[in-house]
């Protein structure tokens, strides 16, 4: 079901972008996310590094700045330390990240064909954790699925080898606004925590219709 919902929006995206006027840019990409965690009051909960992919599609809408919708999934695993868990600070089981960003970027420079951007984005993202280290014969608490306000910054560079084709690489800070709790008897703890998830990634860029080769804020 997720997974439908999931192309469906990108199919309607691109389908939109195809119809606009102007140019337009699709991105798939590749890239690494860095390990990241987050406190609550008894310890805390740790997902480490590990590749993630997705893609940016991007409209201009002129003065050198591009609306953009972006797609990354991350794959990695949930370690959980804190006081009175067992197994502590050992794998507590995969998780699946999702993160879902509107937001625009502001391209700066002379150059036509290499050209810097700076960005700034809000969606959401989801946890989807597996729980599949569990052991029914002790009380390990039960990590649920869950859904974030995010928020992001984004820059890097763009360099185009001809009108359609071309190279964007660049880093991420992407903020998940995190709230929940863990329930394991006869422990139970809520928590509220912005979690930092640095990530860097590139990809081939595919451009549609006329390219915006507009200077900053010209």
């Amino acid at each position: 079901m997720k997974n439908t919902l999931r192309i469906s929006v990108l199919l309607f995206l691109v389908t939109f972008v195809m119809n606009a006027q102007g140019g337009f840019e699709i991105t798939p990409q590749y890239g690494y996310q860095i390990n990241s965690k987050f406190n609550f009051n008894t310890g805390e909960i740790k997902i480490p590094a590990s590749g993630q992919f997705g893609a940016t599609i991007g409209y201009n809408i002129g003065r050198g700045m591009t609306a953009e919708f972006s797609w990354t999934q991350q794959n990695s695993e949930l370690e959980v330390k804190a006081v009175g868990i067992p197994a502590n600070g050992g794998k507590w089981g995969d998780v699946s990240i999702n993160h879902y960003q509107f937001g625009a970027v502001q391209h700066f420079g002379s150059d036509e064909d290499l050209r810097p951007f700076f960005g700034v984005s809000a969606g959401w993202s989801t946890f989807n954790p597996d729980n599949n280290n569990s052991n029914a014969s002790d009380p390990v608490p039960y990590l649920s699925s869950t859904s974030t306000f995010t928020f992001g910054i984004s820059g890097g560079i763009k360099y185009m080898f001809t009108n359609h084709i071309g190279l964007r690489v660049q880093s991420q800070l992407l903020l998940p606004v995190y709230g929940g709790s863990y329930y394991g008897y006869p422990y139970y703890t809520s928590y509220s925590n912005v979690v930092a998830m640095l990530n860097f990634s590139g990809g081939l860029i595919f451009a549609f219709g006329d390219r915006d080769t507009t200077t900053t804020f010209n």
